[in-house]
């Protein structure tokens, strides 16, 4: 909204002549409202990413698991360099 403030301005032998000023901005508190609400908002969307990453990275371990048991592998005991306890590979 456009506030228009007219001031008169007293010149030597002339007529006030009015000044118009047009007011285009934001008060303090209406910044500070912005950034609350922006914090607030980054604040949740850093839980809500959070909480994407680690359930993208079960889901990840899942498949994998899935995968594996479908190809038949043993993941415990088929991979190279074990150590077995009769020190026997």
């Amino acid at each position: 909204m456009k506030i228009i403030k007219y001031n008169l301005i007293k010149r030597s032998n002339r007529k006030q002549q009015p000044i118009i000023r047009l007011s285009c901005g934001f008060t303090l508190l209406e910044l500070i409202v912005v950034v609350a609400i922006l914090v607030a908002v980054a604040g949740i969307g850093t839980f809500a990413m959070r909480n994407i990453v680690s359930d993208s990275a079960i889901d990840v371990t899942r498949a994998e698991m899935l995968q594996i048991s479908k190809a038949g592998i043993d993941p415990v005991n088929s991979f190279p360099g074990k150590v077995v306890a009769n020190g026997l590979a």
